[in-house]
């Protein structure tokens, strides 16, 4: 890994894969991210007083600002294809069950250099919000609160430069937005 100095400035790409889907759905248009880890820590004590500390993460969230198309909000909260009203008609209610995805996205330094970033194994946190201000001059972006969970191998976050990956590796950042999925970034026995 070569040393670079990189300073997260811009989230340029967003995208989501409900848990079933075949295909990441982009919501590019991101006001604002900020991600928060949850730590556990674990202490070992000797005549009371503590030797050693070790801190482990637990999960996340993630509050975000942004513009999300229709369809991807409607999946994003269980609203979408509800047998029990006719097509065209999205409902909310104490029925619904908020469904898991992966979000991907490409971050930027201000030297545009790119950093990958994954969530394999997330949930929405809350409810869906409406905020209108009639006659404002600016329309307001959807607030998500993001829980992140481990996935099938305990991890919360991916991530990748892609001027690090080998050339056997090279493949994984043209698929990062399209095909990520825990098993792409896996070493192989062979590799």
């Amino acid at each position: 890994m070569r040393e670079i100095d990189f300073s997260k400035w811009e989230l340029r790409k967003f995208a989501i894969k409900m848990k079933d889907a075949e295909a990441f759905k982009h919501a590019d248009c991101v006001g604002t991210m900020e991600e928060e880890f949850e730590m556990k820590p674990v202490t070992k004590s000797c005549r009371g007083v503590v030797v050693k500390k070790r801190i482990k993460p637990i999960g996340g969230t993630i509050n975000m600002t942004m513009r999300v198309p229709y369809d991807v909000y409607c999946d994003m909260f269980d609203m979408s294809g509800r047998a029990d009203l006719v097509e065209g008609v999205q409902g909310y209610g104490i029925n619904n069950v908020h469904q898991e995805f992966c979000a991907v996205g490409e971050l930027y330094n201000e030297d545009d250099e790119m950093l990958l970033v994954a969530y394999p194994n997330c949930v929405n946190a809350a409810g869906p919000n409406t905020n209108i201000e009639n006659g404002a001059e600016e329309i307001a972006e959807v607030e998500l609160e993001i829980s992140i969970m481990p996935d099938e191998n305990g991890y919360l976050r991916y991530e990748a430069l892609p001027a690090d990956l080998t050339s056997a590796n090279a493949s994984i950042a043209t698929q990062w937005m399209t095909n990520f999925s825990p098993e792409l970034v896996e070493k192989t026995p062979s590799a």
